[in-house]
């Protein structure tokens, strides 16, 4: 095994000023790294849509529709769960192409490497999560922790960095055989087991000004509101008490966000 992970870059195949930015990036840190392809979610077919997507799951869930660009997200990042499979690594980073990394990123990157277990369907968010409990943590290098995320105060999000090890890599593909929700819903996959989600306090993958326009244009929004659908009453309770949860188990555990950073320098 490797000491340092490879890392897997989505990226759509034209978008060059970003491939050259995570470039620059990851060849300063000498790391392995590779592109990966995105998949175009609207240039999708209706039938590919009907054959790869569970609009009932995702209405059930979210109340409403995922876009194409969404589903599309999702194909790039099971792409990249594939690929780990097909290379036989224990692990590897995923990460979109608009990301930054703090300075020790690639010290951060190989003590997870080398400490994961392969055999455990483990998901190590190096993006930012902001809530999480001392109780699961532990200290891995110099101010940095590997906390546990549980799901009960979770509101986990996000798929622009993070770790993946095989075992991980083949439970999420077998669980979107038919994509059910958004790929980042890391809540209701640890629900059902299929993920252990684990998240490094303070977070060294962050997003890059070249970010600042996401890609993805077709979300339903207020202004759009064609894709809202109501959720089921039921669905809005339970919501609310996982909140109240989230609330009275973290209200003193939280990590900066990149905004409550620039207000303490």
């Amino acid at each position: 095994m490797h000491s340092t992970p490879k890392v897997f870059i989505i990226s759509l195949i034209n978008a060059s000023k970003r491939r050259k930015h995570m470039s620059s990036l990851l060849d300063k840190y000498s790391i392995d790294y590779e592109f990966i392809d995105a998949v175009n979610g609207k240039a999708l077919s209706d039938m590919e849509i009907e054959n790869i997507y569970d609009s009932e799951s995702s209405r059930f869930f979210f109340g409403r529709d995922m876009s194409r660009s969404e589903i599309g997200c999702a194909l790039s990042q099971i792409l990249a769960y594939k690929t780990i499979i097909q290379e036989k690594l224990s692990g590897a980073i995923i990460l979109e192409d608009d990301c930054a990394f703090s300075s020790n990123f690639k010290e951060v990157a190989t003590h997870i490497h080398q400490q994961a277990d392969p055999s455990e369907p483990a998901v190590i968010l190096f993006q930012h999560h902001r809530y999480y409990a001392p109780l699961w943590c532990k200290k891995i290098i110099k101010d940095h922790k590997l906390c546990s995320i549980k799901q009960v105060w979770s509101n986990a999000s996000g798929a622009y960095g993070y770790y993946v090890t095989q075992q991980a890599a083949k439970s999420l593909i077998n669980y979107h055989v038919k994509i059910p929700h958004v790929i980042d819903y890391w809540d209701r996959m640890i629900r059902k087991n299929i993920i252990n989600l684990y998240c490094i306090v303070p977070y060294c993958v962050g997003i890059a000004d070249i970010g600042k326009h996401s890609q993805i244009t077709d979300r339903p929004t207020d202004e759009n509101p064609q894709g809202k659908l109501w959720k089921p009453w039921y669905r809005g309770l339970e919501q609310q008490l996982a909140n109240i949860l989230k609330v009275l188990s973290c209200l003193l555990y939280t990590s900066p966000s990149p905004r409550d950073r620039q207000k303490s320098r």
